[in-house]
């Protein structure tokens, strides 16, 4: 299938994965935060007394809070540090 796996050192995630860095932990610290404020206000729980999990729909409202708050510049420096755009000049 001709498929080559490269393994990248512990500690240079930043340096070869910019986008998991750049847009994925932002966009990840985003939504836990999301997430955060719904379990503050969601309090309920199920007979057994276990809180609640969130709904589908919570977690689609959490994706799209998360991220409308990850900004274009954010991706726009991943995507330059990964060297898929150029930079600007």
């Amino acid at each position: 299938m001709k498929v080559h796996q490269v393994f990248i050192p512990k500690g240079l995630t930043r340096k070869y994965q910019l986008l998991d860095a750049g847009v994925d932990a932002p966009f990840k610290a985003l939504m836990k935060k999301a997430y955060h404020e719904w379990r503050k206000v969601r309090t309920d729980a199920t007979s057994k007394r276990y809180l609640n999990k969130p709904s589908r729909q919570d977690f689609i409202n959490f994706v799209s809070e998360a991220w409308s708050q990850n900004t274009p510049e954010t991706i726009e420096n991943a995507l330059v540090g990964a060297q898929i755009l150029p930079e600007p000049t």
